[in-house]
């Protein structure tokens, strides 16, 4: 699932990664959401997940490009909350991206297993593309996609 804002440069990067995912053979039990910011509603819509790998852009304080992962089982959804609500330099709608999971959790509808893919943003201003540091990083956060569906692939 990728989210973000296309109209703020970096911040669409989940969505950029996600157009880029449709256009690759993936395993028939793999499904590519381009959810932008409408997390709530894109889960909702999407029952019967066991794994959510969500691709998003948020300022962490590091270098721009850098990568980071985490992985969170569904019953841990609420710690998930509340690391995401402690963290003021979270994009706005990631907060959005725990509140859903939380309702999703709460109505039997939670994935099994969630795994977060997070890029540091260079730039978030009104702009439809991305900087060229992000650009430079589409492969190398696809592989890191890629990886991360065998792995969830496997222990299904």
């Amino acid at each position: 699932m990728g989210l973000g804002n296309l109209l703020l440069q970096d911040e669409g990067i989940g969505v950029h990664i996600v157009r880029r995912l449709k256009k690759l053979d993936l395993p028939e039990n793999v499904t590519v959401i381009e959810a932008g910011t409408a997390t709530l509603d894109t889960l909702l819509i999407h029952d019967k997940i066991t794994t959510l790998i969500v691709i998003d852009a948020a300022r962490t304080g590091h270098k721009s490009g850098t990568i980071y992962k985490a992985a969170f089982k569904a019953a841990e959804i609420n710690k998930l909350a509340e690391n995401l609500s402690n963290n003021s330099q979270l994009s706005l709608h990631q907060l959005g991206l725990a509140q859903a999971l939380d309702i999703a959790k709460k109505i039997g509808r939670a994935p099994e297993q969630i795994r977060i893919i997070v890029v540091e943003p260079e730039k978030i201003d009104y702009s439809l593309e991305l900087t060229e540091i992000l650009k430079q990083k589409i492969p190398e956060i696809i592989e890191t996609v890629l990886g991360e569906i065998k792995n969830a692939v496997h222990a299904e």
